[in-house]
C-alpha cells in the first residue's frame, strides 16, 4: 500500500462538478499537488489557478498514488476506471494504489468496481459524502468510508 511521507503522495481527482471542484480546491489550497480531470475541461480550468495540473485524459491520472472520484452514477465510475481512456486503459503500469470514490452510487456498483480494481492490485475505498456545495467549500462535509480489508487502515 502507501508508505512514506504523505505530503509526497501524488493525488488525482476525477469529477469537478458542484461537489468535486470545491473538494479538490481544498486539497490544492492546503498545498497538495493535485492532477485534475473533468469531461468538461472548462470546469477544471479554475483549479489551475490554485496550482492544479489539468489532465487531458483520465489515463494521465493513472500514475497518481491516490485518485479520488466524484461522479454522478455507477456507470460513470466504471467508465472512468475501466473505459477506453480510463485509469486502467494503459494496462497495469502505471496505476494508482488507491481509488477513493466520494460519489453516491449503489452498493452493487461499488462492490463490482472494488472487485475489478482488486483484481489489478488496486485498493478501493468507498467514501460517499454528505452535504452540499456550500459545505464542500467550507470543509464541512461528512464522509462515511468503507473498505472491507486492511489495505487502507
Amino acid at each position: 500500500m502507501l508508505s512514506g511521507d504523505s505530503a509526497s503522495v501524488r493525488l488525482g481527482w476525477i469529477g469537478l462538478g458542484r461537489m468535486g471542484s470545491p473538494m479538490a480546491a481544498r486539497l490544492l489550497k492546503a498545498g497538495r499537488e493535485v492532477s485534475v480531470w473533468n469531461r468538461t475541461r472548462s470546469k477544471a480550468e479554475p483549479l489551475a489557478g490554485y496550482g492544479g495540473r489539468i489532465a487531458d485524459g483520465i489515463s494521465e491520472l493513472a500514475g497518481c498514488d491516490v485518485v479520488f472520484t466524484m461522479v454522478s452514477t455507477g456507470q460513470d465510475l466504471k467508465s472512468v476506471c475501466f473505459g477506453p481512456d480510463g485509469l486502467l486503459s494503459q494496462g497495469d503500469n502505471p496505476r494508482p494504489s488507491v481509488v477513493v470514490d466520494c460519489s453516491s452510487i449503489s452498493v452493487g456498483d461499488s462492490a463490482e468496481v472494488r472487485e475489478r480494481l482488486r483484481a489489478h492490485g488496486i485498493a478501493f475505498v468507498c467514501a460517499p459524502v454528505s452535504g452540499n456545495g456550500k459545505c464542500a467549500k467550507a470543509g464541512m462535509l461528512s464522509a462515511v468510508m468503507s473498505d472491507p480489508s486492511e489495505d487502507v487502515c
